[in-house]
């Protein structure tokens, strides 16, 4: 699904009146289920406990309770736990369907990719209703599931955090947390960027920009990681991996 751009979010959201939902099926994800994956239906990812990354078909993508993500039908799905860290996930699959007379270029789901929001437990309340509905022999209750599908989509809908600066923490962050627990590895701006969902361009200005204002929060002066003369430059974030002055 491509990006909504800002200015268009709002027509995304009018859009809702001619949109139809249909929640498909819904999984707890566990250690044993970690492996690549491809979807046949959209996705919706939910963290139950602990951290972790997504591998998004060529891409790897932060996985924590702060954010739920949006996968589109045909993407290749894989995740693993962050060190120490017990990650569980909840997978919704659904389909998306647009009234017939609805014109395609007003045909935009207004969530897509990563999308922060304003947790609470209202939200593991929700998910954990929609497995039981799910997991039910009667079809009755699995129809109940449809229910709990729209109160869930709703309550995402009605907690999202938006703002420049929060994105701006969010996309470091994200790079950051891969890089402190993969610092032994050949990493490219490329990569770093595509994981943060921006540009290479806007990538190296961010981080500029962090290492100006806090450059204690991007690198850890530990011998092993980055070490003192990388810290103090400023310009290397992993092993293989170094800020350009300029990015074409």
């Amino acid at each position: 699904m491509p990006t909504i751009p800002i200015d268009k979010r709002d027509e995304a959201y009018l859009s809702l009146d001619h949109l139809w939902l249909k929640f498909r099926a819904a999984r707890l994800l566990q250690q044993e289920h970690f492996k690549p994956q491809l979807l046949y239906a959209h996705g919706l990812l939910v963290v139950k406990q602990g951290e972790g990354h997504m591998s998004l078909d060529l891409g790897l993508h932060r996985l924590s309770p702060d954010a739920v993500r949006f996968v589109a039908p045909g993407q290749t799905i894989g995740f693993s736990e962050e060190q120490g860290s017990k990650l569980e996930a909840y997978l919704f699959t659904f389909d998306l369907h647009w009234d017939e007379d609805l014109p395609q270029n007003r045909r935009m789901f207004p969530l897509q990719g990563e999308v922060a929001i304003k947790s609470d437990g209202t939200l593991h309340q929700l998910c954990e209703s929609l497995c039981s509905c799910s997991r039910s022999e009667q079809a009755l209750e699995r129809y109940r599931g449809q229910m709990h599908f729209q109160e869930l989509m709703s309550w995402i809908f009605h907690h999202t955090r938006q703002g420049g600066n929060q994105d701006s923490r969010a996309a470091m962050d994200r790079t950051r947390s891969y890089v402190e627990s993969h610092y032994s590895e050949s990493i490219t701006i490329e990569q770093l960027a595509r994981m943060a969902e921006i540009s290479p361009k806007y990538y190296v200005s961010l981080f500029k920009k962090n290492i100006r204002q806090n450059s204690h929060r991007i690198f850890d002066r530990s011998p092993g990681q980055y070490g003192e003369a990388a810290y103090a430059a400023g310009r290397r974030t992993a092993k293989g991996c170094r800020i350009p002055d300029r990015v074409q």
